[in-house]
């Protein structure tokens, strides 16, 4: 049992570093995300040795996220239309969902979401230069059933579709411009 354990841990960690590699080159010499100036990561293992990684990136002047369009051009926090995007629209369904909160991790002490799940619903995106963004998340007519849980655009992590249908794998993009989201990112980076 440690020998598949231990195979399958190389698989994935191979995986993630190879995923990552390719990563790196869509921000660097594809510049999905605009030109960069810097960029750091750090590859982490949840507690079941799963790895994912961290990364900020810190973008030239002229390709700066400032402004509610901007975001909206490179980040969505809502399901894509299920016929004109029907890939798409199945990869936020699996990737791109938050909960259902079920653990302590998740949880805090009066028992919500530590990460403000469900999120409020709303036309438009707002531009936070102290924070994080609120993302456009409009109602939708008919919400979409995943077993016995029923979802809207409130629990949808924000995602970059480039990057969700070229991976098919959680990559949660956020649009960061304070310094206290940037010190809360870097938690991860400083972590041995």
């Amino acid at each position: 049992m440690a020998g598949k354990l231990t195979q399958q841990y190389i698989v994935d960690a191979y995986s993630v570093q190879s995923k990552l590699k390719e990563l790196i080159e869509d921000i660097d010499k594809r510049h999905i995300m605009g030109v960069y100036v810097a960029y750091v990561y750090v590859i982490e293992f949840q507690k079941r040795g799963l790895p994912h990684a961290h990364m900020l990136i810190w973008l030239e002047e002229s390709d700066k996220i400032l402004d509610p369009a901007a975001i909206d051009r490179l980040i969505s926090a809502e399901f894509p239309d299920p016929i004109a995007h029907a890939n798409l629209h199945e990869l936020v369904k699996v990737h791109m969902l938050h909960g259902p909160c079920t653990s302590a991790r998740c949880l805090d002490e009066e028992g919500h979401c530590s990460k403000q799940f469900p999120k409020s619903l709303r036309e438009d995106t707002l531009y936070n230069p102290s924070g994080y963004p609120l993302y456009k998340r409009r109602p939708i007519e008919t919400p979409i059933h995943i077993g016995r849980r029923t979802v809207d655009n409130s629990w949808v992590v924000p995602y970059n579709a480039y990057l969700l249908e070229k991976y098919e794998a959680h990559i949660n993009v956020e649009a960061c411009s304070s310094m206290k989201s940037v010190k809360y990112l870097l938690k991860y980076i400083q972590r041995i």
